[in-house]
């Protein structure tokens, strides 16, 4: 939230998106109890996540994702809409999003994501599920949850 008081001091970003929904959602992922609720597509963290890669463009600053969030088919197609290019993956998650970023249209995915207003933002994850199970190889489509 303030990228934009420190552009003068910093040369990059980096979004981490685990400790993020940690923190923003107020849930301990570490609690077997509430790590449930730790949803890092939580419409609050997809907002936030445009927030930032929006400002970070504005002000010129290089930015990466790093967190399972872009180990994830749907959390990739979501990153890549809002205009994110560059992720820290695990060495096992590497195949899978490579076979996304390959199968995908960020034009087509950046169309999906383009209104993030309430009705929006809540079905968003159905959208990119919807998309992904036409775009990405069966093998590699998310399962409908």
């Amino acid at each position: 939230e303030t990228i934009d008081l420190i552009s003068d001091l910093i040369d990059f970003v980096s979004l981490g998106t685990n400790d993020l929904t940690q923190y923003a959602l107020a849930v301990d992922r570490g609690n077997a109890r509430l790590a449930h609720l730790a949803d890092p597509l939580h419409p609050a963290m997809i907002r936030f996540y445009a927030r930032v890669q929006a400002e970070a463009s504005r002000l010129g600053l290089e930015i990466d994702v790093c967190g399972d969030l872009a180990a994830d088919s749907v959390g990739l197609a979501l990153l890549l809409g809002l205009g994110y290019r560059d992720f820290s993956l695990s060495v096992s998650s590497i195949p899978e999003a490579r076979e996304v970023v390959r199968s995908v249209s960020c034009d087509e995915l950046e169309e999906i994501c383009g209104s993030l207003g309430a009705e929006q933002v809540v079905g968003l994850k159905i959208r990119l599920r919807e998309y992904l199970a036409t775009a990405v190889p069966f093998d590699t489509a998310p399962a409908a949850s």
